[in-house]
């Protein structure tokens, strides 16, 4: 094999060109060889190791809150308005949480220009309005570098150890627990995919607590993602002196191929140990595994057991200044009259009894910290938008309310009046609208009840006696505003339904109706008139295709029948959109010579609708198993409109389609092709790309069969199924 420094993907080419004898003409080979190199580049190489080249690093700024002045805020807006404009150099705010002094809630800023006083936030504002509150904008979302597949580890220089990262649900336990705790951060969260493929890269990572008085430098170690070679210039991420890997690997799967396996082997052979030599040095370049029980597994199943240890044989010692700390971790033991006289740190996220004391601590100094507020009445917010109190704290709510029930008590009259009872008239209709105004209107409205009813009473006893006029049909009325009738009493409207029923029914009780012929319509894409009658019979022999027929007033059923000497086709929903004929298998129908099609329309959709008859279409085949299409390089034609059996073949040995597109393009959404093969020697290949969607490169051996649908949005032949 010669010498050869390989560069770049045209190089690897090259290089397993010549050792083939592959003509570089060849470009079903050639297509092969590129295919080969990035099989084992992305399926083998890569994933057989945390390779030394595919470590990358990269650095977050997370920057300290903004808090300069005041904000505006109401009650059910998501405008906020603050008082001191923020220097433009901070940049926009979108992505930023807000939150307001004395409110638990944190809103998403969705909306602001750097420098600009006012933002938007969601969801709206939902505390106390206020036009001078104290407020933070803080950052804990970022953005990942385009190329990280996985971080590895992430840190900053005010943690002595790596942060931790959490799932979600635990990183979202740890963040309810003290959501607008103050410090730098300590746990992270990457759960945040790019898309929904989780096997991609991540795209954002999460901070906690990310609300610090200054910038905090986070420096993040993470995998790098690898993309496929595709241009010839493009570079293996694998060092220069290692991509002769590729070569090897490339030529083993090659010669199989060629039906050489002496020279497969001698090149698998090449693979492994080069593939061994490289796993070696790595082995020297990457941190070794340790194994890092957790403090859970520590103590149950680590420390001493309950009655193995007396409180005598413990001890739990410590020195400073340099010397070592000797720990023996016990559970399940209590010590009488022991002493702890060192400091014990617990590490964040390490639980005793289910609780991180680290992030209780944070939380916990906050409040301890606050000597005189957090321990106030005044300090604790209260929402009055239920109660209609004017108190916005606890301290002022309980006052109000003292006064309020001071008031009501020393009121001895108006307090306990009928008319100091308010009445809300928006389910009754009346107009009082207190207790006493309420019950005068009540009896005022039994009275004049009591008083109609004595007055129709007599009314009602006339009517009752008269046992001819005022039972008669003619005496009710009708409205024909719906029905196109024209009569306006009962008896005459029913007079009137018998007499069309009798002109529509034969005595034998069968449906008949008039038969009109259509003589006039010619030419493709003609729109019929409005049925008047019940059946319509197509005659002119030139008639070759409808989009529709003009929309009646009402809903209504007619059969048209094509009488002609050639077929017609009904095209599915095309055209005006109320004359539409809608066919129900998203395709064009073909009425055959003397068949019939039964339509009905639709006034909710403003369609014609086909429920019946015996139109035609179906599937068109293209070629026999024993006479198929000879493809080329040019590429399948698909039959327009309709779906299709076609049978192919090449005119010698394998063909793979170059032609963009590989297949012409159909033109109804859910259009069905089958390409079914006839011949192990003569055969098409296709691939992905160039107007197709495959899971895979995809051969046509004989009986084997690629079906593929017709996604018209977005212009592709997507693979439904295959047999090989």
């Amino acid at each position: 094999m010669a010498a050869k420094q390989l560069i770049d993907f045209s190089d690897i080419i090259e290089a397993v060109r010549e050792e083939l004898g592959v003509q570089s003409s060849d470009t079903v080979k050639m297509n092969r060889i590129r295919r080969d190199i990035n099989l084992i580049y992305l399926d083998e190489v890569v994933p057989a190791s945390r390779w030394k080249w595919l470590e990358g690093n990269t650095t977050i700024k997370v920057p300290a809150y903004y808090s300069g002045g005041t904000v505006a805020v109401t009650l059910g807006s998501g405008t906020i308005t603050i008082s001191d404009s923020p220097d433009a150099s901070l940049g926009s705010f979108v992505g930023y949480n807000f939150s307001a002094e004395g409110d638990a809630e944190i809103y998403e800023i969705t909306a602001h220009t750097a420098g600009s006083k006012t933002i938007t936030a969601a969801p709206v504002y939902n505390g106390t309005t206020s036009a001078t509150k104290s407020f933070k904008v803080w950052k804990d979302k970022f953005g990942l570098p385009v190329d990280c597949r996985e971080t590895v580890e992430v840190g900053h220089a005010f943690l002595r150890q790596p942060m931790e990262g959490r799932g979600r649900q635990e990183f979202s336990k740890i963040r309810r627990r003290g959501p607008k705790i103050e410090g730098r951060p300590q746990w992270y969260y990457t759960g945040d995919f790019e898309g929904a493929n989780e096997a991609t890269r991540y795209r954002q990572i999460d901070f906690f607590p990310a609300i610090s008085p200054s910038i905090t430098n986070i420096n993040i170690d993470y995998v790098r993602e690898v993309s496929a070679l595709e241009l010839d210039g493009d570079e293996p991420v694998i060092p220069s002196e290692d991509r002769i890997i590729l070569l090897y690997g490339a030529l083993a799967r090659m010669w199989m191929k060629e039906r050489n396996p002496e020279a497969a082997a001698y090149n698998q052979s090449l693979y492994d140990r080069k593939l061994f030599r490289m796993l070696g040095r790595t082995e020297d370049t990457i941190d070794k595994p340790q194994f890092k029980p957790d403090s859970i597994y520590v103590s149950s199943k680590r420390g001493p057991r309950a009655g193995r240890h007396s409180a005598s044989q413990l001890l739990i010692s410590g020195s400073s200044g340099g010397g070592s700390n000797n720990v023996t971790y016990v559970t399940g033991i209590t010590i009488a009259g022991g002493t702890v006289t060192s400091a014990i740190t617990v590490s964040p996220g390490v639980t005793i009894d289910g609780r991180d004391i680290s992030a209780d601590g944070v939380i916990l100094d906050a409040h301890l910290v606050d000597a005189s507020d957090a321990h106030d009445a005044s300090a604790i917010s209260y929402i009055n938008s239920s109660s209609g109190l004017t108190a916005t704290e606890i301290q002022a709510a309980i006052d109000e309310l003292d006064a309020a029930t001071d008031a009501h008590l020393a009121d001895t009259v108006d307090a306990h009046d009928a008319t100091a009872i308010s009445y809300s008239n928006a389910t009754s209709g009346l107009t009082a609208t207190n207790a006493q105004a309420a019950i005068d209107e009540v009896e005022a409205r039994l009275d004049t009840a009591q008083s109609d009813i004595t007055t129709n009473a007599s009314g009602l006893s006339n009517h009752l006696a008269d046992t001819v006029d005022a039972h008669d049909a003619t005496a009710v009325s009708y409205s024909n505003a719906t029905s196109g009738l024209t009569a306006t009493n009962a008896q005459a409207a029913i007079d009137e339904v018998e007499a069309r029923v009798d002109t529509s029914l034969q005595t034998s009780g069968v449906l008949q109706g008039a038969i009109a012929t259509d003589a006039a319509s010619t030419g493709s894409a003609q729109t019929l008139s409005t049925p008047t009658t019940a059946i319509v019979r197509l005659t002119n022999g030139s008639l070759a295709s409808i989009t529709g027929v003009t929309a009646p007033s009402v809903a209504q059923f007619f059969i048209l029948s094509n009488a002609q000497a050639s077929d017609m086709d009904v095209l599915n929903e095309t055209g005006t959109s109320a004359n539409q004929v809608v066919t129900g298998t998203g395709l064009d129908l073909t009425v055959k010579v003397g068949a019939s099609i039964w339509l009905y329309y639709d006034l909710t959709s403003s369609k014609w609708r086909i429920i019946g008859g015996s139109g035609g279409g179906g599937v068109v085949a293209t070629g026999t198993s024993a006479a198929p299409s000879e493809i080329a390089l040019s590429g399948i034609t698909a039959t327009v409109g309709t779906d299709e059996d076609l049978y192919v073949d090449t005119a010698s040995g394998e063909i793979n389609v170059t032609a963009n597109p590989q297949i012409s393009a159909g033109t109804v959404e859910g259009q069905t092709l089958r390409v079914i093969g006839t011949s192990d020697v003569n055969y098409v290949v296709l691939e992905t790309g160039n107007g197709l969607s495959l899971n895979g490169p995809w051969s046509s051996y004989n009986a084997s069969v690629l079906t593929l649908r017709w996604d018209k949005a977005a212009t592709l032949w997507v693979e439904v199924a295959r047999s090989q």
